[in-house]
Order: C-alpha cells, then structure tokens, then sequence
C-alpha cells in the first residue's frame, strides 16, 4: 500500500488525499516522548485518523539505545518502544518503523558490534511479541547493510523485519543494488524520498539525484511486495510525489505495493 506521513500542520489536507486516493498512513505522533509519556494525550489522537487506514507508526528514535551500554538509558529507550507498542496495538496497526540506533563507525572487529545487535534483535523480538506488532528496521546513518541484517538475523521473528528508506541509501556507501541484494528478503515497508546525495533534504521524488526508477526496477526483480510511505515535504511535494510514482514507478505503483 502507499501511505502519507501526515503533518500536525497540514493533517486535513494529508487525510482528505489519503480518503480520495485510497491510501494509508505512517503517523509519526507517536515518535515523540511528549506524546509517549502523556496518555491521555496519545489516546487523544486515535480519534484524529478515524476513517483512513493506519498501517504504521514511526517509533521513537531521538536519543535512544537499544543496547545496554548504559543500563538508565537502555531502560527508557525500552519504555519508550514498550508504550509505542501498545498503542500500536491498541489501534490495531501492522508495525512500526525504528532506526538501528547504530554507530556507523564502528568495525566489525569492536566487541559492541556483535553486542548491539544481539541485544537489539532481544528487544525488540519480545516486544514484538508481547503486543502482537512488527518492527521494521530503517538504514538511517548506516553505511552499509550489515548491522540490520545482523539484527534481523539474531532477533530471527516474522515480526521482525526490514524498512528500506532510499534517500538515506543515496547517503551512504553502499549502492542501492547493494541494499536490495542484502536485505530483500526482509524489507516489508519502504520510505520514498529524494535528496542530493548531501543532506537528507526529503524533497520531492525527482528532484534530486536518488534513481527511483531504478529502484522500481529492482523491486519488480526482487518481487518485492511492501508498504511504500512518501516521506517528503511539504505538502505539494506529497501530492508532486504521488504522481511521480504513478508515471515513473509502475511496479510500485501497482503490484509492489499489494503488500
């Protein structure tokens, strides 16, 4: 499915084209620790997205760890990811996309490599189970697919799988046949945007220099089947974005994203 990552500003607007197109939505509200601590506050929101397909949560990712080098701030980064979940779950939604919260720097030789993703993979493989929800891996300051593939691999759950987000790609060191031929087999949900290969700028898809053509063509070779969210601004740029994919990704377009 293609899914909106509606704005408080712009919600209206964002939900209205998501009615009209018979598309979904990421929220990212529930990303935000002022959100997270505030119960009342969260459940507040449900109500807001009644009528239109919630399929994911953007999970919180400022400041956090998911391995225990520092067992105060490992605790709070597990609440934070334990309370997304439920209230994923408590609006019946299919996942939630988190970073790898990894350090791009270090080798594969330093003792904390290996650890970081195996306490991750353990995090989030009984979360995943304990409120029923996915979790979906996203390349953020990766370079490369190793550690996310590590991840996945060590948490070894359905519920725990791959969000292949193409701009920070575009970033990184790694080629974009470099990313699908690794983590193919795991990606279930993909952020679209464009940049110019500088700054993760989430412009307009055609924009810049990402080659979203070519990545149709390789999730029609890889037959990936997945939810696709345009995550650029504003909102001129979503509805810009929208027809792009339309006239130039026709894989996605059609039978990629009947996820």
């Amino acid at each position: 499915m293609i899914l909106l990552q509606p704005t408080a500003q712009s919600r209206g607007d964002y939900l209205n084209f998501a009615r009209t197109h018979s598309l979904g939505l990421e929220l990212m509200d529930f990303a935000f620790p002022v959100i997270l601590k505030n119960d009342s506050m969260a459940q507040a929101l449900y109500s807001k997205y009644d009528g239109v397909l919630v399929r994911a949560f953007h999970g919180p990712f400022v400041d956090l760890n998911y391995s225990g080098g520092d067992d105060e701030i490992f605790e709070i980064s597990k609440r934070r990811i334990r309370k997304c979940a439920s209230h994923a779950y408590a609006m019946g939604v299919r996942g939630i996309v988190i970073h790898s919260c990894f350090f791009p720097t270090l080798t594969r030789d330093d003792p904390l490599y290996a650890m970081w993703s195996e306490e991750a993979a353990v995090l989030l493989r009984s979360v995943a189970e304990e409120y029923n929800v996915g979790f979906f891996i996203e390349n953020v300051l990766d370079m490369t697919p190793d550690i996310i593939s590590m991840m996945v691999r060590e948490a070894n759950h359905p519920c725990v799988k791959v969000c292949l987000d193409i701009g920070h790609a575009n970033l990184s060191r790694t080629s974009l046949e470099g990313w699908m031929e690794a983590l193919h087999e795991h990606i279930v949900h993909v952020h679209l945007s464009d940049n110019n290969a500088f700054y993760d700028d989430h412009i307009a898809l055609g924009t810049g220099s990402v080659d979203c053509g070519k990545f149709d063509r390789l999730a029609k070779f890889y037959r990936l089947k997945a939810d696709y969210t345009i995550e650029v601004k504003p909102f001129g740029a979503v509805t810009a974005s929208f027809e792009y994919i339309k006239e130039n990704m026709p894989y996605v377009f059609t039978e990629g994203s009947k996820a």
